[in-house]
Order: structure tokens, then sequence, then C-alpha cells
């Protein structure tokens, strides 16, 4: 098991992924997480063949997947069968950063599959991705919500520590929410105009949203019991505008981390009964 699994691991950089299982492994938990078959290969010194597979998500996530692995599955039968200019037309190429994310000089930008591909699309994926300084909100959702993240943090600080201005940040932050709520959900599939896949960017999912939303604002309110309350309130009045359970999870899971943050304050009866109330309420508009 453990020379297997340094060789899976060693894998990882010949098929471009962080993590890989044996197909023993993803058939147990088939019921767990969203699995792509991804070859099969012969372990050095054996003639035994074994299946690997990549983990995409948990199986709440399984929709997200489904058009990514048809595309997948269809490109990869054509391709162990050679037909070649088949498989070139399910997929080209997949970028390894949504737009926002830090590139470091030297990573890989993109993946083509099959390889023999990359050295003709090379080019024309350097020109259509632009690397810069700084982040911009063209086609970059997430650094809006920063953006306003940011705005809450810096009037908590201790040389400004204006409360109010961070709790008008998590007002709007939760309007912005509410409208990317509604939003079809993205596989991150760009097609061609006749409908075959070109190009896969790593979408902004809901739960990277809030995330990006919340996360900052809820360390730097270690001591801030009123912006707990607003947190968890903002919460509570989004339940009513989620749409999934994918969606209601991302949210409940922010409303528990923000609980557990307020255990860690001084007990103050009064702050307590609030945020006590907030969370209650949150929690019961969530599970409806």
């Amino acid at each position: 098991m453990a020379n297997q699994a340094s060789r899976l691991e060693g894998l990882n950089k010949v098929y471009g992924t962080e993590i890989l299982a044996s197909g023993e492994i993803a058939g147990a938990t088939a019921d767990r997480f969203v699995w792509r078959h991804i070859d099969r290969i012969v372990a050095v010194g054996t003639t035994e063949q074994h299946d690997i597979h990549e983990p995409l998500g948990e199986i709440d996530s399984a929709s997200q997947h489904a058009a990514l692995l048809a595309q997948w599955e269809t490109g990869r039968a054509a391709y162990g069968e050679g037909r070649f200019e088949a498989a070139l037309a399910c997929f080209r190429a997949t970028l390894s950063f949504r737009p926002g994310d830090f590139v470091m000089e030297g990573e890989e930008l993109a993946s083509v599959l099959p390889a023999s591909a990359t050295n003709a699309l090379e080019t024309a994926i350097q020109h259509a991705v632009m690397v810069g300084q700084h982040r911009t909100l063209e086609e970059d959702v997430e650094f809006a919500f920063a953006q306003l993240s940011e705005i809450a943090i810096r009037a908590l600080s201790p040389a400004i520590n204006d409360t109010y201005t961070s709790l008008s940040s998590i007002d709007y932050l939760g309007d912005a929410l509410r409208m990317f709520a509604v939003l079809p959900v993205s596989d991150g599939l760009t097609l061609s105009n006749n409908g075959k896949a070109r190009l896969l960017i790593p979408p902004l999912l809901f739960a990277r949203a809030v995330r990006a939303a919340f996360d900052l604002i809820r360390q730097a309110a270690i001591n801030n019991p009123a912006v707990c309350v607003r947190l968890l309130q903002t919460c509570g009045r989004l339940a009513a505008q989620l749409h999934d359970n994918e969606q209601r999870k991302a949210i409940r899971e922010h409303v528990d981390a923000v609980y557990e943050v307020v255990k860690c304050m001084p007990d103050v009866g009064l702050d307590r009964y609030a945020v006590e109330q907030a969370y209650r309420l949150a929690c019961d508009r969530l599970a409806d």
C-alpha cells in the first residue's frame, strides 16, 4: 500500500493533478466523492494494470461536474480508440488558475489534452491570458467581494476603530451574495460555436464567494460582538434567498464559524444573549 501511494504521488506531476487515488479507493467512496477516471497504468516492475482517479469534490457537487465528466469520458474514449481528431474536438485546454489568482513565475498556466496539442495551443493560451501586478474587476467577481471585505477589515483596525463602517460593509456583502446566489452554477466550460468544449476555467463557486466575503472579517472581529451579531443576522437574512443545499451548507458553515469565534470572547451577558438569538435564528432559517 505504501509503495502504491508513493507511485500515485509521483504521477501527479505527470498528469498535472494534486491528488490521485486507486480504483479501489474511488469505488469504495463513490457515494461520498465525485471521481474522474484519469488513466489505466501498469506499475514499474509489474504487469498488473491499475485504474487511477482524481477527486473533483464531495458528492453534493456532482451536478456541477456532470458536464465536464461527460465531455471528459467522451474525449478519453476517443483517445483510447486512436480517434485523435475526435478526442481533440472534446477537449483542448484547462486553465490552472481563475481570474484574480496569484501566479508565481514558472508555474503551469494551463494544461492541454492530449499533450500532443500543447505546442499548437501554447502561443494562443499565452496571448489569451493577461498576467499583471494587480487584480481588476474585469472577469474577477471575487475581487469585488474582497474589496468590500477589505473596507470592513480596515474599519476594524485599532487605528480606525469604526465599527459602523464595518457593519455597513457586511450589509452590502450580504446583498452581493444574494445577487450571486441567483446566477446559474458554472461548470467552467467554454464552448465553441458548434457546441464543443474548448476551454475549462476553474469557476467561482458560491462557497468560495462566501469565504471571500466573510472569512477575514470574522477573523478580525474576535473581540467585537457587534460585528459577529451582524454577520449572523446577515446569514439569517440570506437563508430565504438561497437556492440549493450547497449554498445553505456554505452559509451554515460560516454561521458555525462565527459562533466559535464568539466562544473566545469575554462573557458579557447582554452581548451573549444577542449572539445566541442571532445564531439560533440563522440556524432555524437555514434549516427550513
